[in-house]
């Protein structure tokens, strides 16, 4: 058997199981994460991982843990979220309540810097933030909002001190900015598209996927996105024709829904 069909007997029997469709990751991300799985247990193949993941439920649920996880930070690029908190009060102009969505928010350091610039900008009561992930305790842990220390470090003292309260040797964040959030378990490539949305994030979230699924998810925000709303993505995931989705490039990385297709 080739290594390329291991691999998708694996997929296949791991869809199964999970509902997870590696095909749409890129793969050479995927075999990386699922190597760290087999050295840390001395499996030398994927078919070995699967006979023993098959007798150990814990084992699957430690490879999609490993799949799904994302590396995050608070205010990560923080050069873009100034040009985001510049356009936030002219995106909000005439609509009664800012519509926010934060695609593949992990533990949360996003979501609630979401919150923090977007109110720098508006009332409370003039914006609220939904939230998903594919990762039930990575969404979890983004929910009780706890960081150790180090997590803060790099953020300014006046950030502290509206986003965190100390609890003991962990920080939480304060429930006034938790409650601006709703949490929502959801794979941006399958589950029923939650819509009308004047300000979608899906930030460092394609880099993991095939070609063939950033132009699903692409088309999927666009379609998430009422006319005139803005997307925003990470560094390494411009869109390179947004014209043909109905977008237009406002900044680099920043897409406004226009509607007109070319």
């Amino acid at each position: 058997m080739t290594a390329k069909n291991n691999f998708q007997d694996f997929a296949r029997w791991f869809q199964k199981e999970t509902g997870m469709d590696l095909s749409h990751y890129n793969n050479s991300q995927v075999l990386r994460r699922l190597r760290v799985v087999m050295g840390k247990y001395g499996y030398a193949t994927l078919e070995q991982l699967r006979q023993e993941a098959e007798a150990n439920p814990g084992l699957i649920q430690e490879c999609l843990t490993k799949l799904t996880i994302n590396v995050s930070e608070f205010f990560r690029d923080r050069q873009h979220w100034d040009q985001l908190a510049g356009k936030v009060s002219l995106l909000a102009e005439g609509r009664p309540l800012l519509r926010v969505w934060s695609v593949g928010c992990s533990h949360g350091q996003e979501v609630y810097s979401l919150v923090y610039t977007v109110a720098k900008q508006l009332p409370m009561n003039k914006f609220h933030v939904w939230a998903s992930d594919v990762d039930a305790d990575a969404l979890a842990a983004a929910k009780a909002g706890i960081y150790q220390h180090d997590s803060l470090e790099g953020l300014a003292g006046e950030q502290q001190r509206v986003m965190f309260r100390r609890q003991g040797a962990v920080f939480q964040i304060r429930e006034r900015i938790r409650n601006q959030v709703t949490f929502m378990l959801h794979d941006i490539l399958r589950d029923h598209l939650p819509g009308d949305f004047d300000l979608v994030l899906c930030r460092n979230v394609m880099i993991h996927f095939s070609s063939q699924a950033k132009q699903v998810v692409v088309q999927r925000l666009a379609e998430s996105l009422t006319l005139g709303g803005l997307l925003f993505v990470g560094a390494a995931e411009q869109i390179f024709n947004p014209e043909e989705l109905g977008l237009a490039t406002e900044d680099v990385y920043f897409y406004r829904k226009t509607g007109v297709r070319t």
